[in-house]
This record gives structure tokens, sequence and C-alpha cells, in this order.
């Protein structure tokens, strides 16, 4: 399935994606389609064959490919297509950018470091303490802050950091920064005049504020990583190869696929009463969560 896994990204990139439904919706009404519909088997398009779907199988082979292992396999296909065709997949410089990107960020210092204070002179501003809670610099981009705190959102979250007491003060700092920096005006004003600048202006509880933006953490298992987190780890504007999108929303559905299995294996194993109440539970803490009773109806 590994080798799957990059040919159906090559396929979805080299624009042949329409190609494979047609070809699907013609192999679909086949006498044999129909027998293996019936044996409980799929069709896979990039093998060009019916199979048995197993979803462990898939997991294992999907979930344990890592983003650097998928593009090592992405250059190493792309690398055989050229020496067979004479020509390579025009995306390629761009996934071995990404790949390049994943080293310098793995390479880098872990979010909720301590980073050296900026010197508000070097850049002319009055003080850059909201600056250094996101770990940029006064002259960062609106992309690049949009990132920052997408990184520092997720790494300092309350709910990934149980044991910190300090956690809900930090991610709280985090989003307040933010709010600040993503607003022109907010922003010129705090460059000017530091916190008296913006002493004034309404601020939205973070927690809320991620939700908002990303969906509640509490979500993550029924809808996985919504694609605007995807981007904004990208900086909001910036192109994401197509190959590694593809590859990161099949990860994102067999993921999602693999927590619903393990949901519901109370009701297959015949407990309904216990799931009914697992699940009643459940659904009242999601409620209680910032939008969560939005985000349940």
């Amino acid at each position: 399935l590994g080798v799957g896994i990059v040919g159906g990204t090559v396929a979805v990139a080299g624009g042949v994606g329409t190609g494979v439904v047609q070809m699907g919706r013609g192999v679909a009404n086949t006498p044999e389609a129909i027998k293996a519909d019936e044996e409980g088997k799929v069709w896979d398009p990039y093998n060009n064959e019916w199979r048995m779907y197993k979803l462990e199988e898939e997991a294992k082979d999907v979930l344990n490919l890592s983003e650097q292992d998928f593009i090592k396999q992405y250059n190493e296909a792309q690398a055989e297509k050229k020496k067979k065709e004479g020509k390579s997949d025009p995306l390629l410089a761009a996934v071995q950018e990404a790949q390049e990107e994943i080293k310098r960020e793995s390479a880098g210092a872990p979010p909720g470091g301590d980073a050296k204070p900026t010197d508000p002179k070097a850049y002319g501003v009055k003080e850059t303490e909201l600056y250094d809670v996101l770990g940029v610099k006064p002259d960062a981009t609106p992309n690049q802050i949009k990132k920052a705190y997408y990184k520092k959102a997720q790494a300092l979250h309350p709910d990934k950091n149980p044991n910190d007491p300090d956690a809900k003060a930090k991610f709280q700092k985090v989003g307040e920064a933010y709010q600040i920096l993503s607003d022109e005006d907010l922003r010129a004003n705090y460059d000017n005049y530091g916190k008296d600048g913006v002493d004034d202006a309404p601020k939205m509880d973070s927690s809320a504020l991620y939700a908002m933006i990303f969906g509640s953490e509490k979500f993550y298992k029924y809808v996985g990583e919504l694609q605007m987190a995807t981007m904004m780890q990208k900086g909001g504007e910036e192109d994401i190869p197509e190959p590694l999108m593809a590859f990161k929303q099949t990860k994102r559905e067999v993921q999602c696929a693999v927590d619903l299995a393990e949901k519901i294996q109370l009701f297959v194993e015949g407990k309904e009463q216990e799931f009914k109440d697992q699940v009643a539970e459940e659904a009242k803490d999601l409620a209680a969560s910032p939008f969560g009773a939005t985000l349940l109806h």
C-alpha cells in the first residue's frame, strides 16, 4: 500500500484524477465488479486490481509513514519516472523544498523554549514582548505571525500539557499576542506605544479563538486536523505541494477511521447500553468546550 500512497499522490498531482475516476466508474459496472463487491472487495485505482480492504493494514502503512519518508518515496518515484520517460513531475522541486523545510524545522528549537529577548532599538519599536511570545521578530510578515501562532498554540495547548499548572496562562498569553499582532492597526499601535497602546483593545479568550480557527481539540478524533490548520502551518498563503497535501489528507482520513472503529467497539461487542452511556457522557464534555454545541449541531 505504501507504493499505492505515493502512486495516488502522483496521479493527483499529474492531473489524471478525473481519468482514474472515469476508469473506476467503468470498472464498477462490470460483472467482475459486482462479484468483487459481494465479496467485500474494493477497487484499487493505483494498482488496477480488486482487493480486500483492511483498515488495520492501511493504518499500519499510512500512519507509520512520516512526511519525510513520504517525500523521500515520492522523490524516488519521480526520479524513476524521469529515468524512464526523460521528464520529471513539475511539482518535484516544490516537494523537495518542503522536505528541506521539514529538516530545518526538525533541527530548530522546540516551541516554548527560552529565547533571548529581542532588542526593540534594533527594529525601531517601543517593545518586543509580544513578538518574543510568538518567537518572531518585529519585521515578521503576517504569514510568519500566523504560522508562529499555530505552532506555539499547538505546543502549549492545556489539553496537551495536563501536568503543567501554568499551561493555561502560557496558552492565553500566546492567543493575546496573536490577536494584537494579527491586526494591522493594533500592531502599529503596539510598535509605536508598546502595551499602553493596546490596553483597551478587546481580546477574545484564547481557547475560544483557537477553537474558532482550528476547531476544538476535543473534536480532533472525529474530524482530524482541519485544512485551515494545515495551511497556517505553512504561513497561510504559501503553496503546499499538492502531493504532500494529498498525503496529509489521506493520513487524516485513515486516522479518523481508526478512531471511529475504536469508538464503536463496545457496540460491536454487543455492549449497547455501555456504548450509549459513554457517548452521552462524551457529548456533554464536547458541548461544554468552546463552540462545542455549535460543532455538534
